[in-house]
């Protein structure tokens, strides 16, 4: 949200007079537009999933077409593209592929990114978040994975793809352009040979909506994640309320609440730095229980089976998750920021540690203190009557 505020403020030229909360300096419009976007869409995420998606899906028609247009348009005019720049597997100095950056070796340094960055793909598991809740979950499930997880994988290849055969891998490495709006513009202008104020608003508006969708589902899919923690009785029993709409409020109203939280951190680099620590953790024991059901519990019935190999796979990611996040977060996290004027996000790092530990209190809560007390007011068991 604090993205899609930032292009609101540069678009109606509103004061970026700023202050700075933690590490990092924050317009007020900014900081304001994005309470107000957030508590916006915690309306269509209350009334439920059917009217929520309704207004995400109108949401992702307005980004998604626009977008998919965008990451394909160079094919209808292919003498902006230049094959070569693709091809030669550059950095964006020039150096090669294997060359090292930032005082670091160069697998150092993927590995690095890799913590600020995997999120964008595995994110879409997020699609899992609202099958309990639809006509036929055996059915949809397999449906909605895979569309989303298809087009995940077009549009993360397609756009940067298209950006390097247009505009060049150099034009990736310009301070002028690490913008997302302003390297969409550019992009833009240089597939269609047009520019000017009209074409600024489109993409802009592109870039919002996108963005607004993206803030949606964080709202709807984390809140029903920490419902079904309490029903499984990994999180306290506050979380497992639904209103009548069938929709978990409370874990909602404690999602939207730390929402606003992060706003004050000031951007999306450093929610990115905090919020990765218990994200990409979280996947790893995902994946080991993966592994152990499969192998000890092979014949549990499942509506979506996948292949056999397929365990070998997810340990092997659980490892690979593993190292990005205890390694790849404290080197990503030291690197200098451009937008902090060189300083480093390590501060964010050690708040989404304290963040992923807060997690220990809650669930010893859970279990030695509502679980035992909802055991001892359980009513008993009837006794079956002689000769029943």
């Amino acid at each position: 949200m604090i993205l899609a505020s930032f292009y609101l403020v540069d678009r109606f030229h509103l004061s970026t007079a700023s202050f700075t909360p933690i590490h990092t300096p924050i317009a007020w419009w900014t900081l304001g537009i994005s309470i107000f976007g957030i508590l916006l869409l915690f309306i269509p995420a209350y009334l439920g999933i059917r009217f929520g998606t309704l207004f995400a899906t109108a949401l992702a028609l307005l980004s998604m077409i626009p977008m998919t247009f965008l990451a394909i348009a160079w094919i209808f005019h292919p003498s902006t593209a230049h094959p070569g720049q693709v091809f030669h597997f550059h950095q964006i100095d020039g150096s090669g592929l294997f060359s090292s950056a930032f005082g670091h070796g160069w697998l150092t340094i993927y590995i690095a990114f890799a913590f600020l960055l995997t999120w964008n793909v595995i994110a879409m598991e997020a699609a899992a978040c609202y099958i309990g809740e639809c006509k036929d979950p055996a059915r949809d499930a397999k449906i909605a994975l895979n569309l989303e997880g298809g087009y995940g994988v077009f549009i993360y290849t397609m756009i940067p793809v298209a950006f390097v055969l247009v505009l060049g891998v150099k034009a990736l490495g310009n301070p002028a352009l690490v913008d997302p709006k302003t390297i969409f513009v550019r992009f833009a202008g240089k597939v269609f040979s047009t520019g000017g104020n009209v074409l600024n608003w489109l993409i802009a508006v592109m870039l919002i909506v996108a963005l607004v969708l993206s803030a949606l589902n964080a709202i709807m899919g984390c809140a029903r994640s920490l419902h079904q923690m309490s029903v499984d009785g990994q999180f306290p029993r506050f979380f497992q309320h639904t209103n009548k709409h069938g929709v978990p409020d409370r874990a909602m109203l404690f999602n939207v609440a730390f929402s606003l939280a992060l706003v004050f951190t000031g951007g999306a680099v450093e929610i990115y730095s905090l919020s990765n620590v218990g994200y990409t953790i979280s996947f790893v024991p995902v994946l080991i229980g993966y592994f152990l059901l499969r192998k000890y519990r092979p014949n549990v019935n499942r509506p979506f089976r996948l292949p056999e190999w397929m365990k070998y796979v997810a340990l092997a990611l659980a490892a690979l998750f593993f190292v990005i996040w205890i390694y790849g977060g404290l080197v990503y996290t030291s690197l200098p920021n451009s937008s902090l004027g060189g300083a480093n996000t390590r501060v964010y790092y050690f708040i989404g540690w304290g963040i992923l530990l807060s997690y220990l209190p809650l669930y010893w809560y859970r279990k030695k203190v509502e679980d035992p007390k909802y055991a001892e007011e359980a009513p008993p068991a009837a006794i079956p009557s002689p000769g029943s």
